[in-house]
């Protein structure tokens, strides 16, 4: 297929070899394009540096220069962890594909596969809180101890966002959340569904529950 297979060459050539390496002047651009590739297979994902130096093998600053040519040219989005900055600059980071067609294209994977919905609809939602938090001024996070919350929503206040992608979602599946709210002091939270609408209290919290569609909408 003549489509699909200048979807697969011409654009991440493009993408990574032309803008990103043009632009910066990148010595290495097989490299570049498997840390692309890389965290295009573990999109919203927690990852260290060191897990994807496994395969870039590259010293720490090359490492943190290369990741940040990508960031800057739109093709990834790092999000920090919720916590001091001491702590945040040696936690793990979430990593986010902005465009999943280049993703696609990348791992020449072009089918919608069980397995991977759960990291597909998170990621659009992690990118949805992305841009909403430049658009305001805000700064999004996610926060792992032993539950995740996979994204928080900070300016003034604080807006723990979970994804679960279901028709259905019980009390316990996001016993988490309200242990997060509680001991943060938070009055309001998010659950990004499959299509439940409703706003339910649980312990003294609110909990919104809105459809991915209308999320990604508003």
């Amino acid at each position: 297929n003549r489509w699909f297979s200048r979807l697969i060459n011409d654009i991440p050539k493009k993408a990574i070899y032309e803008d990103v390496v043009n632009l910066y002047g990148v010595k290495n651009p097989r490299i570049l394009e498997l840390i692309f590739t890389f965290i295009a297979a573990n999109q919203s994902k927690i990852l260290a540096y060191e897990t994807i130096n496994e395969i870039a093998r590259l010293d720490r600053s090359t490492l943190v220069n290369y990741l940040e040519f990508l960031k800057v040219s739109y093709l990834v989005v790092e999000i920090l962890k919720f916590a001091r900055l001491k702590e945040q600059m040696k936690a793990k980071k979430k990593f986010l594909i902005i465009d999943q067609g280049l993703r696609n294209a990348v791992l020449k994977d072009y089918q919608i596969r069980e397995e991977n919905i759960g990291f597909i609809i998170e990621n659009l939602v992690g990118l949805k809180c992305f841009l909403q938090a430049k658009k305001e001024d805000a700064q999004v996070f996610y926060w792992k101890i032993d539950d995740e919350i996979d994204f928080i929503m900070k300016d003034r206040d604080i807006l723990p966002v979970e994804v679960k992608y279901k028709a259905q979602i019980s009390s316990k599946e996001i016993k988490g959340l309200l242990k997060f709210m509680e001991k943060r002091k938070i009055d309001k939270g998010m659950v990004v569904t499959k299509d439940l609408y409703d706003k339910k209290r649980f312990e003294g919290k609110e909990i919104s529950f809105i459809p991915m569609w209308l999320f990604l909408l508003d």
